[in-house]
């Protein structure tokens, strides 16, 4: 499927596999996501082969509790899943592999809430208020009609992004220096031997030499070099990735474009739009001559075009990265089709030498995340304001992150709407809506949390053994002594904190409910005025807990300490 197999060789003692299979290759072959697509059919196919079940209306409902379940699925991927799977499922019934029936329902109120801002996805990122920069920032913002926490949300969210624009840029130009390099290479090897260079007096220009007029633009994998050089250069700051990068990008030396495109809150462009549809002539020259035209292209609706100063660090790096790309490919016999699909030649390329034959790629749909992320990560030793975003972030979180900051400086509605393409103007007002409550919110929960974990873990509360905390300062003295003497205390408290905690409302929950008829037929009093709102409360509380978390409570259920309910 796509550039990629799938495996379904767990389907070959399943009844009608070839006919499954092709099934699958018609529905989801043609694709653009193809791969995507077949591997939630195998998920699917999976789950019905291990359980022993038929591809039925049956076995959807059992895969839709399984997806309910899942930890490494949110509620909109789940949705996909099971999307997918029961498509499947009733074009094998059209086709007379499995039954026509009513399949069950999919899943019911999923939020389809905006991908997350910076400030959701960053990792606490208190201690950086202290940052003279940010103080700086949040007295510029302070004449803004901005709350505090907005005010908040608005300058780390400007600061981590001019951060990586600034790491970005510092990336490209030394990138943007090593094709010049590589292009006075080029040039001089019309009159130089650089084998002979090498064996007289190595150095980088000459093991780049070597390599150019062994390989040309198109460089192998580091086995099938010249003796010395990888060694060589490796302790001069060069290492092969450097080395091929040189003549032609690579998915490395391509994060930094990435990252400085997504960053322009010019342009505040999705991800597709540069690492798919960024084509050769997407900087073009405007009516103004002040500004050029930058046009990046969308699989779905209208394509970003912007006006830019033609010195902005982001149209140097695409012209930079084009003429790089264009020299590579007028190198080749032809340019192959499959490049331009999507209805151009695609600046963001990379060469692939595989086993099977080495070809010029566009970089894979599923990179940019891997790209994004190891970008932050190397950048964040030098730039350690970028620490809380690590494993955060990826090419997503971007767009709504400046979309967020426009409208939180203040920017009218109408520019907004421009620039996120949005044909309606209510539809930008709704993700507004739904970003700044969303970003906003989240710092709420993460304050208020780290409330609770503060209190649950100061010295003055107690862990009691039954799923509350107590506070003695507000409890009475004689209580202390009794459990069962909870309910209704000041110095009470409910902490969620932990699988241990909700282990301990599950137990006692369990030991209520196993008691429940002793207690009303000799305990009545007992049963009305302690354990019966005692069970209501884990009741209560427990309803609340996701289904992940009551899990992983369960391992610890049989650890929780019971005592007798007299």
């Amino acid at each position: 499927m796509g550039h990629s197999h799938i495996d379904l060789t767990f389907l070959q003692d399943f009844p009608e596999a070839s006919a499954i299979v092709k099934c699958l290759l018609d529905l989801h072959g043609g694709k653009r996501s193809a791969h995507a697509l077949a591997s939630r059919v195998q998920r699917y196919l999976r789950f019905v082969v291990t359980k022993g079940l038929d591809l039925s209306a049956q076995s959807l409902t059992a895969y839709r509790d399984s997806l309910d379940s899942a930890t490494d699925l949110g509620g909109r991927s789940r949705q996909g899943y099971y999307s997918i799977a029961a498509s499947f499922v009733r074009e094998l019934g059209e086709r007379g592999i499995g039954k026509v029936e009513k399949l069950p329902l999919g899943f019911r109120d999923i939020a389809h809430s905006p991908y997350p801002t910076f400030t959701e996805l960053a990792s606490n990122w208190d201690h950086l208020k202290k940052n003279p920069e940010y103080e700086a920032r949040l007295e510029l913002h302070k004449a803004r009609n901005l709350d505090k926490l907005s005010r908040d949300v608005l300058v780390i969210s400007e600061l981590w992004m001019e951060t990586l624009e600034d790491a970005a840029w510092e990336s490209v130009c030394m990138q943007i220096d090593d094709w010049s390099l590589a292009e006075s290479v080029v040039e001089r090897s019309r009159h130089v031997t650089y084998a002979d260079l090498w064996d007289q007096q190595p150095s980088i220009e000459a093991a780049l030499g070597l390599l150019y007029q062994t390989f040309g633009r198109f460089i192998p994998t580091s086995p099938q070099w010249p003796p010395r050089i990888v060694d060589y250069c490796k302790g001069r700051g060069w290492p092969p990735t450097r080395l091929k990068g040189a003549f032609f990008p690579t998915i490395k030396s391509l994060s930094a474009f990435l990252v400085l495109a997504l960053a322009n809150g010019i342009l505040a462009p999705n991800v597709d739009s540069v690492a798919r549809y960024a084509f050769v002539g997407c900087v073009s020259q405007s009516s103004d001559k002040d500004q050029v035209l930058v046009r990046l292209g969308k699989f779905r609706g209208h394509p970003i075009e912007r006006l830019i100063n033609p010195k902005s660090r982001v149209v140097v790096a695409l012209k930079a990265l084009e003429a790089t790309v264009v020299k590579a490919l007028d190198d080749l016999d032809r340019v192959p089709p499959k490049l331009k699909e999507d209805g151009g030649v695609p600046l963001f390329l990379h060469y692939f030498p595989g086993r099977g034959g080495s070809e010029v790629r566009v970089v894979p749909r599923d990179h940019p995340p891997d790209m994004v992320r190891r970008f932050i990560a190397s950048s964040s030793t030098k730039y350690p304001v970028l620490q809380p975003l690590v494993s955060g972030p990826t090419g997503v979180n971007f767009r709504c992150t400046h979309l967020l900051c426009q409208r939180l400086r203040g920017g009218s509605i109408f520019d907004i709407q421009s620039g996120a393409n949005h044909r309606n103007v209510s539809t930008t007002v709704g993700y507004l809506e739904r970003v700044e409550v969303a970003a906003t919110a989240r710092m709420v929960q993460f304050s208020f949390q780290a409330y609770l974990v503060s209190e649950a873990r100061a010295a003055r509360l107690r862990r009691l053994g039954n799923g509350f905390h107590c506070d003695p300062s507000q409890a009475p003295r004689e209580n202390c002594l009794r459990m069962d003497l909870c309910s209704g205390c000041k110095g009470r408290k409910i902490v969620f904190i932990a699988s241990r905690i909700v282990a301990e409302w599950l137990a006692w929950k369990s030991h209520i409910e196993l008691h429940e008829d002793y207690l009303r037929q000799h305990r009545p009093e007992r049963w009305s005025k302690v354990w019966s709102i005692r069970l209501v409360e884990y009741r209560v509380l427990l309803a609340e807990v996701p289904k992940r978390v009551l899990r992983e409570a369960e391992k610890f259920v049989g650890s929780v300490g019971l005592l007798p309910l007299e």
